[in-house]
Parts: structure tokens; C-alpha cells; sequence
């Protein structure tokens, strides 16, 4: 008898995780609510202007999904958890696609009225699932006989996208005058400059490009001596420059920034930190009043402590921006991406710091 009613436990909650498809590794999904962010590839809010009056004329809150590098628009409904999810937004999580739906755990549950479950679900519907905490966007055949849902809005237009998606996805809830908001804010970087350090000539390959695409100068942070070629020998020399406090000399022709109110600051990873030709910089540059927005290569290591360490060295920032690593594949090469490869890491990321590319 004990078998018999673990086993009827076992299939009950089998049938509450339908809509994640009984993974428990949805639990592991990442996730984050950013105020600043928005995706731009795809459709974008401004093309999404009619279905938002059409949502307002029919009720319920228009709000954007930016899901990967697609942008659809829909409906958050007027039920208890619905509202509690917009109070919520911007909200972005990491959803793992299965048969049926995108699906994550939300790491803390919606307040929702019993009354408002269901059971089953329907193609464009936005669900959330109470005894498993989940957040589920369904796709692909309607359910009927499922575990309750608490349906909290619907998706708009066809769905067939989800189709070509595999694995996780990070998925952006926002309301849909915001994201237009953020696009409308969204311009050209005229008055900026790019202050950059390069010793392979991968960081220099990112700058350039970054100058072009926003419209701004450049400037090259050089030394008086040159580093030795062999990237190990490099590496010893700038830890013993970082530990003996003695920093390099550079060459005096430092940029006046007082005419630029957006400075763009990029550097290899050195050690897991700056390279110490821009802790140098950094030492005589004062950036009061300016936008400081930061960026880095490097070949695997990954951002380490670059960004903390450039936090702690720049000096008199109105605004710190988002930061990012590029991260050069294979030999290392600035031939290793292409232009438009480049454009396209650099696309989100100048959208983030709410530029126009």
C-alpha cells in the first residue's frame, strides 16, 4: 500500500510539471531585473505600435517579450498574479525550451487568487504554474487536462519562431511604453571619444570599429617603452609593474575631454586585471561630468577583475556604463571576427548604455 500511494504521489506531481516538462533542471535557470536593458534585434517596439493601441482598446497592459534576438508584443491580464508580475517589470529571466512552452522557476512566487486557476493551456498563452513556481510562455498544442495554471496574459501573432529555438533562452518581460520610451532615447554617440589600449591589436580592432558605428575619436594609449612581443614575457613584466606600484610611462599627448561628455575606455585583460599602461591613464585622467563606458578583450579568461579594478582606478565618473568582454576565439587574431560580427556584439551592448548603433 505504501508503493501504491508513493507511486500515485510521484505520477500527481509528474503531472504538475507538464508544462516545464518535468525538468528539474529548470530550477537551476539564472536569472535577473534590470532597469536599463533592452534588446533591439528583430522586431522593435516601434513596429509594435498598433498592437499595443489594439491591446489598450481591449484591455489588459501591453507589454514587449524580447526573447533571444526576437521582439513580440502582448497582453498582461488584470488577475492578481498578472499585476504582481507587473510590478515587476522589467523583468528578465534564463527559460529552457521544451515540448510545449519556454519554461523557468521564478524565484519568488506570484500572489495569485485560487480562484483564478485553470486547467490546461492555449497556443500565445503566458502561464504560471503555482505548485511548481514556474513561468511558462506555451507554443505548441493546447492542453485541456494539465495541472491549474494561473494564465496571466497572452502572446500576440504567430509563434512559429519557437519552433527554430533550442536550449535556454534569456527572456525580457518589459512594459511596452517603456521599451518604446527606451527607443526613442536611444541616439547617436556624437560627442564621444574612444580612449583605448592595445598591445595585439585586438582591443584596437574593437575600438575602431566602435568609433565608426557610434561616430567618435579615438585616441591610443601608448608607452614610452614597448613591451617585449612574447605575450608571457609581457604578462611577467606588467605583474612586476602592478606590484611594485612602478607603472609604465606613456607617451604625452593625452586628449583634453573637456569637449566630450560620453568616454568609451578599452583595454586587453591583463593577469585578470587592467593593463597597467591604463592604470597609468587612469592615474592623470579626470572624468568629472563625463559618461565612462568600458570595455575589454581578451582570450578566455573572461572578464575576471577588470571591471572592479577599472571601477576603482577611474576617477570623478558622472556614470559608470554597462561593461563588456569581448572574447577573441581560436589563435587569438583581430582578423578573428569579421566587421559585421563585430557589429553585432556590439549592437546589444550599445543599446544597453541607451546608444544608437
Amino acid at each position: 500500500m505504501k508503493k501504491f500511494f508513493t507511486a500515485l504521489l510521484a505520477l500527481m506531481m509528474g503531472l504538475s510539471l507538464t508544462a516545464c516538462a518535468g525538468s528539474a533542471t529548470a530550477a537551476e535557470n539564472a536569472f535577473s531585473i534590470e532597469e536599463t536593458e533592452l534588446a533591439t534585434e528583430g522586431e522593435t517596439a516601434e513596429s509594435l505600435t498598433q498592437q499595443t493601441v489594439a491591446d489598450e482598446e481591449t484591455g489588459g497592459t501591453p507589454i514587449i517579450l524580447t526573447i533571444g534576438d526576437t521582439v513580440v508584443s502582448g497582453t498582461l491580464n488584470d488577475s492578481t498574479a498578472a499585476q504582481d508580475l507587473i510590478s515587476r517589470l522589467p523583468y528578465t529571466i534564463t527559460m529552457q525550451k521544451y515540448a510545449h512552452d519556454f519554461c523557468a522557476v521564478m524565484p519568488e512566487q506570484l500572489t495569485y487568487d485560487e480562484a483564478d486557476q485553470h486547467d490546461g493551456w492555449e497556443n500565445g498563452d503566458i502561464d504560471f504554474v503555482p505548485g511548481s513556481n514556474y513561468l511558462a510562455l506555451l507554443f505548441n498544442e493546447d492542453d485541456t487536462s494539465s495541472s491549474p495554471h494561473v494564465n496571466l496574459g497572452k502572446m500576440n501573432g504567430d509563434l512559429s519562431f519557437f519552433e527554430d529555438m533550442e536550449g535556454s533562452m534569456e527572456i525580457r518581460i518589459e512594459l511596452a511604453d517603456a521599451a518604446a520610451g527606451t527607443q526613442e532615447n536611444m541616439t547617436a554617440d556624437t560627442n564621444a571619444l574612444v580612449v583605448y589600449y592595445s598591445w595585439s591589436g585586438n582591443t584596437q580592432r574593437i575600438a575602431e570599429r566602435l568609433a565608426e558605428t557610434v561616430g567618435a575619436d579615438t585616441y591610443e594609449i601608448r608607452t614610452v617603452e614597448t613591451y617585449p612581443e612574447d605575450g608571457h614575457e609581457t604578462a611577467v613584466v606588467s605583474q612586476e609593474e602592478r606590484s611594485s606600484g612602478n607603472l609604465p610611462e606613456l607617451v604625452e599627448d593625452f586628449p583634453d575631454l573637456s569637449g566630450y561628455s560620453t568616454i568609451y575606455i578599452g583595454a586587453p585583460i591583463w593577469n585578470a586585471y587592467l593593463p597597467t599602461p591604463v592604470e597609468s591613464y587612469l592615474e592623470i585622467a579626470d572624468f568629472t561630468g563625463k559618461t565612462v563606458i568600458p570595455f575589454s578583450t581578451s582570450m578566455g579568461s573572461g572578464q575576471s577583475g577588470f571591471l572592479n579594478d577599472f571601477e576603482t582606478r577611474v576617477q570623478n565618473p558622472e556614470v559608470i556604463g554597462t561593461y563588456i568582454d569581448i572574447e577573441f576565439p581560436g589563435n587569438g587574431s583581430p582578423d578573428a571576427y569579421t566587421d559585421e560580427e563585430i557589429d553585432e556584439l556590439l549592437h546589444e551592448w550599445l543599446a544597453e548604455n541607451g546608444v544608437a548603433s
